[in-house]
């Protein structure tokens, strides 16, 4: 007779996330063999960020009897009873890490543990994939009720073996045809040049490029530009440069010149990239220069059999490379029960979710209103 999965298993909660720098290397090892890859969830980019973005956030750790690391889920736990997975504004996908060997028994386990101290989860920005797939099991065969908040679907690249003729449908369009057009006004200027930045030295002088190009924009009227606060152009740099150094994160630079006049940067795990940035000077707002430097990315990822697929990470409405990238991600805020027959205690939270948000969309509206008055 077998054990019940959740005895296969123990948990700890650990606060703050930087006390986890000890355990950074089967931390790694982790995520190596993690079920749905997450970059964002690994060490070299999680570490720095919880400096600035998760103070008050920590990680159920989920391993097996022997002691090996087998699920990471970091999180922030709220008021009345509500665990809330950890994302922020530099970290767009929150998806835990979790043991592709077992990832029904990690999920059973983490679920057995907070059943006994929360009433509910909320876990932002889950793609349908593995993972979900994994966790909506897991809720059924416990008869957790489950909603989902914030539906949306993202551009992704994911181009299968067909890689030499993906962009054939987007160069002949009208719009690839004006994207050309505007190229050569480009080349008119001047000297127009593009590399990929992938060494760790030369990465940094591409992030100081990347911020300043940032600022010089909307972000930088609006006051949001990362240059603006030292903490955050410096938590830029190092997790670029960390992930960098362990072939991660690279840059694709447009230049005229030889100055940057566009930059994007792509993070990378596994089969997996993210387009986590991207920045260009305005300037050259009419000739479409982030969609010149978004171009010469897609096509450095589709050179590179490694990476199966890429995650724009895109918020909604604002999809500039959906023009690019065919395929999509549906991505949702889920919220779930820890314990069946507990409707008023679910029923309580999914009203308060969704009336934080009626409030948050209606704040939004009104900041806008006032803006254009």
């Amino acid at each position: 007779m077998h054990a019940p999965r959740s005895q296969r298993y123990r948990i700890e909660w650990r606060k703050p996330i930087a006390s986890l720098e000890a355990i950074s290397g089967e931390w790694r090892d982790l995520a190596r063999r993690a079920l749905e890859t997450n970059v964002f969830y690994e060490p070299a980019f999680a570490l720095p960020a919880a400096q600035i973005f998760g103070m008050n956030a920590g990680v159920f750790l989920v391993r097996t009897a022997a002691g090996q690391l087998a699920g990471l889920f970091p999180a922030r736990r709220k008021a009345f009873g509500l665990v809330a997975g950890y994302v922020h504004p530099y970290a767009p996908l929150g998806v835990p890490l979790v043991d592709r060997k077992d990832p029904a028994g990690v999920i059973h386990a983490w679920l057995s543990h907070l059943a006994g101290e929360a009433s509910a989860v909320l876990l932002p920005l889950v793609p349908d994939g593995p993972f979900a797939e994994a966790l909506d099991g897991a809720l059924g065969e416990r008869h957790l009720q489950m909603a989902r908040f914030g539906e949306y679907q993202r551009a992704a690249l994911e181009p299968g073996d067909d890689r030499e003729h993906y962009l054939d449908c987007v160069t002949h369009t009208k719009g690839h045809k004006g994207l050309v057009r505007r190229r050569k006004r480009l080349a008119e200027l001047g000297a127009l040049s593009h590399r990929t930045v992938h060494d760790p030295d030369a990465m940094k002088g591409m992030v100081a490029d990347f911020l300043a190009l940032e600022n010089s924009g909307w972000k930088g009227r609006a006051g949001t530009a990362a240059q603006r606060d030292p903490k955050l152009a410096s938590f830029v740099e190092k997790v670029v440069i960390a992930l960098a150094r362990e072939h991660k994160a690279y840059g694709e630079v447009l230049s005229l010149n030889g100055t940057p006049i566009a930059s994007t940067i792509i993070m990378r795990s596994a089969d997996t990239a993210w387009a986590w940035k991207i920045a260009y000077d305005e300037t050259y707002a009419r000739c479409s220069p982030g969609m010149q430097v978004a171009f010469e990315a897609t096509r450095t990822l589709l050179a590179d059999r490694a990476i199966a697929r890429a995650d724009s990470c895109t918020p909604p409405g604002q999809g500039m490379i959906d023009h690019l990238w065919r395929e999509r991600i549906n991505v949702s805020d889920r919220l779930f029960a820890l314990a069946p027959g507990r409707t008023l205690a679910f029923q309580f939270h999914r009203l308060r979710e969704k009336t934080r948000r009626a409030v948050r969309s209606a704040a939004k509206s009104a900041l806008h209103w006032l803006a254009l008055r």
